[in-house]
């Protein structure tokens, strides 16, 4: 009882108390149920589900396209199923999404390392993992970092290719990285070979992506909506299709079900008013209509509290929206 009262007392916060708890438990074999702070911890730890540090799983519930054959954009919604998740977010939220690399060009990668792609490697988190996984999940590789430039140049066995591949990490005047992979630069300089494992190790780890969340949790209470562009584009001289690592993983690849690892961005200072009458002006910067669609939503009209013995009433504010060249002032009813 002495210990437990300790424990109870003593300034720890709950992680260090979860620590604690298991230390005792496991080590020491003490009751593991000495303090009675374990419901706080439970609390603490399901605050972190869908942060950066510790996405969520979330299903797809679909995609759907929302431009025509022939559009000069090609633009997707994609909608998470967010039930039971314990992820909440508010208009003006961005969302983060961990995409995975196009497996067209990890196969090309992996065809230029002489690589079967179920070779063990290392992922950023020490676990073990074939190379293929590591290249699609784990690893950025369309970007060419310093610290990848500075190993191929140390891995060249041609002391030309290795001055060129030091003189890039150190500048790069006329723009020669701009759009380069990784399947370029083995391409560019084939001398520059190592064991694979070490070279997946001297990539940056692949990066979430934040879009604003284009739907409003008052009109979507389980889901989280995305309105996302996609990215694709050619180099000269070179005919291979590049594509947006994000953009084109949410729009080719994902179907319902599968399950993508998110996270809520939370917005500062990127609101709707508190009053539902007040008007607002929405200017889109050429970065799309996600937050608007969701700010929209959220200003649907809204039942008034009203005094006993009186009618209800709702509430509408006027928007403006500006996108583009076009300004068009509306009603949230419209929405």
């Amino acid at each position: 009882m002495q210990l437990s009262h300790a424990l109870e007392s003593a300034p720890f916060t709950p992680a260090q108390r979860g620590w604690l708890t298991g230390f005792l438990s496991g080590t020491l074999g003490l009751d593991r149920n000495l303090p009675s702070w374990q419901s706080a911890l439970d609390a603490a730890r399901a605050r972190t589900i869908g942060d950066r540090q510790h996405p969520f799983a979330a299903a797809v519930l679909r995609v759907d396209a929302l431009t025509g054959n022939g559009s000069a954009k090609d633009v997707r919604c994609v909608a998470f199923d967010l039930r039971n998740s314990g992820v909440t977010y508010h208009a003006g939220d961005s969302l983060g999404v961990y995409p995975e690399n196009c497996p067209e060009l990890v196969g090309l990668i992996l065809a230029a390392l002489g690589a079967t792609g179920d070779e063990p490697v290392a992922a950023p988190d020490g676990r073990t993992v074939a190379a293929r996984e590591a290249l699609t999940r784990d690893y950025a590789v369309t970007a060419c970092g310093d610290r990848l430039l500075a190993f191929l140049a140390d891995s060249a066995g041609d002391p030309g290719e290795a001055r060129r591949l030091r003189a890039l990490a150190d500048d790069d005047p006329d723009g020669f990285l701009d759009g380069q992979d990784l399947h370029d630069l083995l391409e560019h300089f084939p001398s520059a070979r190592s064991a694979l494992g070490d070279l997946i190790a001297a990539l940056a780890p692949i990066e979430p992506r934040l879009y604003s969340i284009s739907s409003s949790p008052r009109a979507h209470p389980d889901e989280a909506h995305l309105t996302v562009g996609v990215l694709r584009y050619t180099r000269a001289g070179c005919p291979r299709v590049r594509k947006g690592v994000a953009s084109t993983f949410l729009a080719e690849r994902l179907r319902p079900g599968q399950k993508v690892r998110i996270f809520v961005q939370p917005a500062h200072g990127f609101g709707l008013p508190r009053s539902p009458e007040t008007p607002i002006i929405m200017v889109g910067p050429g970065t799309g209509i996600a937050p608007f669609r969701a700010f929209l939503q959220s200003a649907r009209p809204r039942r008034r509290p009203v005094k006993p013995g009186c009618s209800s009433a709702t509430s509408t504010a006027r928007a403006t929206f500006s996108t583009g060249t076009s300004s068009r002032s509306i009603s949230a009813r419209a929405f």
